[in-house]
Order: structure tokens, then sequence, then C-alpha cells
């Protein structure tokens, strides 16, 4: 099924799909634009289901985090192999080689190296490389990620309500956390605030946090105290 983010600067590795590191290893990222992604979807979610029943879904590492890091240990956007078995997927090594531009609907590295971004320091900093791209059936070199980076989280959010309001869940309203958001994701789940280290200083900052995103229109909003 071509459900996944493809990747502008390895188009021959992977049938063209991106590969990242996440906690399982070597990971494909689904493309919630696509018209075949929620049938990918739900049939994972299916699955799970009959391993173990649930009423709702903690969407976890959806900004979304990738762990690839080059021979320098400096992160990239995309890496194609595992560390060897005595590294930490933290250590991973990139083998780079230059390739065709594929399908994709910009270059490869156009987004690499914008006159300015926060901190100096690039874009695809422990995500993926702003170049790949989506399902974009009028090309017209939006559907990339430096474009929709901030929407994936809320994007899956919504495919994962959609897949709990089905009928099979008696139409009880689902409880889905998400640590990404964008405007409007409260209409389809909850956030947390993410990971921190329990300390009184992140105990006052993660209420500052809620009250913002209460502020922002999300209501149901925690953070870790523990």
């Amino acid at each position: 099924m071509d459900v996944f983010i493809k990747s502008t600067k390895f188009p021959l590795e992977k049938d063209g799909n991106l590969i990242a590191i996440v906690w399982p290893g070597l990971t494909a990222f689904v493309d919630f634009f696509s018209d075949k992604a929620f049938d990918f979807w739900s049939q994972g979610l299916d699955a799970l289901y009959e391993l173990m029943p649930f009423d709702g879904l903690w969407l976890d590492m959806n900004e979304p985090s990738n762990f690839c890091v080059d021979s320098a240990e400096k992160s990239i956007g995309e890496c194609y192999k595992l560390p060897p078995p005595k590294d930490s997927y933290d250590s991973v090594s990139s083998f780079a080689r230059s390739a065709a531009v594929g399908d994709s609907p910009v270059q490869a590295g156009e987004f690499d190296n914008i006159p300015f971004v926060p901190g100096n320091g690039a874009l695809y900093n422990k995500t993926l490389s702003m170049d790949a791209y989506f399902k974009d059936k009028d090309d017209n070199k939006t559907f990339v990620m430096y474009n929709i980076h901030n929407l994936y989280g809320t994007l899956e959010t919504m495919m994962t309500h959609k897949y709990l309001t089905q009928s099979k869940f008696d139409n009880k309203r689902p409880l889905i956390i998400s640590r990404d958001s964008f405007v409007g994701h409260g209409q389809y789940g909850s956030i947390w605030t993410g990971d921190n280290d329990a300390t009184l200083e992140h105990l006052s900052l993660s209420m500052h946090q809620i009250m913002s995103f209460n502020m922002f229109g999300m209501p149901f909003v925690g953070g870790d105290i523990c």
C-alpha cells in the first residue's frame, strides 16, 4: 500500500519511502493525506485491538520524532540502516549517496539552508527531512514536510478519532492523548505536554503550559507529575 511519506533525498531506497528510527527501530511514517491511509491505519488498530481491547489511544512521538544521526553524532532527517547491536539507537550512522529526485515536487535539500531558522539549528533536527513529501494530486509543492510538519500530530489524531468513533465502539466519546498538536486539535483529542524531569521547576512550567493550551481552545490537557 502506497501510504507512507516519501523521501526526496533517497527515492530509490525502500520503495521511495522515507525511513527513520524511533523506538521500534527502522520506521516508515504514514502519509495521512493518502486516500489509502485510513484503511491502513484501521488495519493496524484492528490488529492491536485483537491483542488488547482498548477504549482510547496514546499517540506519542508524533511531531514526528526521529533518532537518526550521522557518524559525527549530528541529527539527520532520515537513515536506512540500524546501528550495530552494541550501540544505542542514538549512535546510528547513515550512508548517504546522491540519487535522482524521483517524483518529489521539490529538490533534495531545498529547505536545509533557508535564510533564518529558530535557534540557528537545522529544521530537521530530531525530526524528518523538510523535503520529504506527502500525497499531492495537484503537485503544487505545498505538501512537503516543510509546510506540513506542524500539522502531523493533529492529522494522526483526526484519523484515530475517525477510527474510534465507528459504530463498533458504540459511538462513545474516545480518549486520545497526543504529544503533538495544531490549531483545532481539541475537537478530536487531548494532549499532554511531553516528558519532563519531575522537578518543581518543571511542575511550574507545566501549569503554565496547561493554562496556555486552555486559552488556545484545548480544554483537555495534562502534564507529567512524576
